[in-house]
Parts: C-alpha cells; sequence; structure tokens
C-alpha cells in the first residue's frame, strides 16, 4: 500500500505533525477532524504515523570569536524552573544528556545514498541505533516524496519504519526510521563503546533495506568499512511551545570548521499534531527568535555537520 500525505505529520524543524489515523485530507483542505481541540484525549497513534519534526536553527557562535547564545522563544537551560513562549509560560520538564556518534565511510557513502546510521546514549537509558533514510521534498511537495519513497521500498504496509517529515528553517525533509536498542548495562550515564564495539552492534542489527541497498549485502559491506563520526554529547531542555506540549531546546557543541575551538549549535524544535499546527508554530517560532536576534538564516542538518567535522 503506498502512502498518503495525510499519512506523515509535518513540523518546523522545531516541530512535528501527525495526521488522525484514518484522515486522508490533505493539508489545506481543514476537514472537521483535522483540528484537535482537546490534546489530552487524541487519535490512536499507528507505527508509521510519527508526528512531522519541526526544527528553528538559532544562530551559531564559536567560542574564540563570541558569547554564546543559549536561547530561543524558551528561555535557556540556565533560567529558573519555567520557560516562556513570549506568550504562554509553561513549566520545564528537565534536562537530558544526550551523547552520540554516527557511523559512515571517510567519503560518507552511506550519506550520499541518503541514509545515517547513529548509536545514540541518553543518561539513564538503553543505547539507541538509528538507521535513517532520507528523501528530499521539493518546493513541499510532500506526495512527490512519497511516491519516490514507495519505488524504493518504503510504504506504508512496512511497519519497521517511523515516517515523519522534518521541516526547517526552509528545507523539508522525507524520512524513514528504524530504531532498535541495546542494552546499556556496565555503561553509566551516557558512556559509549569503544568505536569497533559500537560499529559490531550496529552491522548486527542492520535492517535488510540497508542491508541490500543498491545490491546485495551493499548496506551492511559499507557499514562493516565506516568508521565512527563523533562523538558529541549535547543538552537538551524540554518543554513546550504555544499549542506544543512536546517541545525542547538543544544545545550541542561540535568542533570548530578549522579543527580547533567549539562552534555550539542552538535548536529549537517541537511536536504538533497537524500540518495546520505545525505551519503556525513554525511561523511563530521565526518570527520569535528573529525578533529577537537569535535566529541562523538557513538550515542545518546536524547528521552533515558532524559526518564533516569529525
Amino acid at each position: 500500500m503506498a502512502h498518503n500525505q495525510a499519512d506523515l505529520a509535518s513540523g518546523v524543524h522545531a516541530a512535528r505533525i501527525r495526521r488522525p489515523a484514518g484522515d486522508h485530507h490533505r493539508p489545506g483542505s481543514s476537514p472537521h477532524d483535522d483540528h484537535l481541540p482537546h490534546r489530552q484525549d487524541p487519535p490512536a497513534r499507528r507505527r508509521g504515523d510519527r508526528p512531522g519534526h519541526v526544527r528553528v536553527p538559532l544562530r551559531r557562535h564559536d567560542t574564540r570569536t563570541g558569547r554564546v547564545r543559549r536561547r530561543s522563544g524558551l528561555r535557556s537551560e540556565d533560567q529558573p524552573h519555567h520557560r516562556r513562549t513570549g506568550r504562554v509560560a509553561h513549566p520545564a520538564r528537565g534536562r537530558e544528556v544526550r551523547s552520540y556518534t554516527y557511523y559512515d565511510t571517510d567519503a560518507q557513502a552511506l550519506d550520499a545514498q541518503g541514509w545515517s546510521v547513529r548509536l545514540r546514549h541518553k543518561s539513564g537509558s538503553s543505547f539507541e541505533e538509528s538507521y535513517k533514510k532520507r528523501f528530499a521534498v521539493t518546493d513541499g511537495d510532500i506526495d512527490g516524496a512519497l511516491t519516490t519513497a514507495d519505488a524504493a521500498g518504503f510504504d506504508s504496509s512496512d511497519t519497521n519504519y517511523d515516517a515523519e517529515v522534518d521541516w526547517g528553517y526552509a528545507k523539508q525533509t522525507l524520512s524513514f526510521s528504524n530504531e532498535k536498542s541495546h542494552s546499556a548495562s556496565g555503561y553509566s550515564g551516557t558512556a559509549r563503546p569503544s568505536s569497533s564495539t559500537g560499529l559490531s552492534w550496529l552491522v548486527n542489527e542492520i535492517p535488510g533495506k540497508l542491508q541490500d541497498w543498491n545490491t546485495d549485502n551493499w548496506g551492511k559491506t559499507t557499514l562493516q568499512t565506516s568508521r565512527s563520526h563523533g562523538p558529541v554529547t549535547s543538552q537538551v531542555r524540554e518543554g513546550a511551545w504555544e499549542a506544543s506540549d512536546d517541545a525542547g531546546i538543544e544545545v550541542l557543541p561540535v568542533a570548530g570548521v578549522s579543527g580547533s575551538g567549539t562552534e555550539y549549535v542552538v535548536e529549537l524544535s517541537f511536536k504538533a499534531d497537524d500540518y495546520d499546527d505545525a505551519a503556525t508554530l513554525h511561523t511563530d517560532a521565526i518570527d520569535v527568535a528573529e525578533s529577537h536576534g537569535w535566529l541562523y538564516h538557513g538550515d542545518i542538518l546536524k547528521t552533515g555537520l558532524i559526518l564533516d567535522r569529525y
């Protein structure tokens, strides 16, 4: 069964949008079910119906050139227990530390095919193994991207992948993620395994679509010859943004482009329950960040940044 645009959610890369199960209206048609006035009672979510993810990149700062701004529309992590969106104050749910590494060849052969492989460890949690395939969304044509994905074997009958639309400052990307977990027994905090151990976990758990991408065993062979890119450790503060009760700010330190110094990428992200909500939140987030001089005018793909810098 092919995907329908209504199967996906959309957001600002800082928001996610999910269409209710069974709703096959295109965004903008404004059917009665498109608006969910009671968020405490959302429709049941199906695997593969993950919301769209909206991200708003804020200004990047290098430690050699200036002070790091750690704010966006939400209050920064070093503020008291409440944060403001500029319109409504919401309680923060606490800070989370995340450590992650990407694996690819020196020539970034996986990335060239739209694949990314990541090993992430959140403090106090199991390791997360993520295999993601991305498809470009051109001029907002999500249906066109879905058609391309369907031809590549990513359709709604495959429940092993979660479909999502990432919506950044201007760019949208359709992605399909296969997530697995690995025990963190013996690893405290966000401690990581050695590069070779982490790679062996990922190779052993590789999903079939990646393993046989292009030709038999291409993906597995390519991953086996990959190396770690990273690690990086970020801090995330979670809370709410206007109508979205699932928002956060991530502060990610990365090596400077010259190889020395540290550059900070600060990203506001959030989720919403439908496309129209995400579009409104995306606009509002950009307006607030712009009015305070916090907005970075461009799209930042953290995956590419880490692959290039490490």
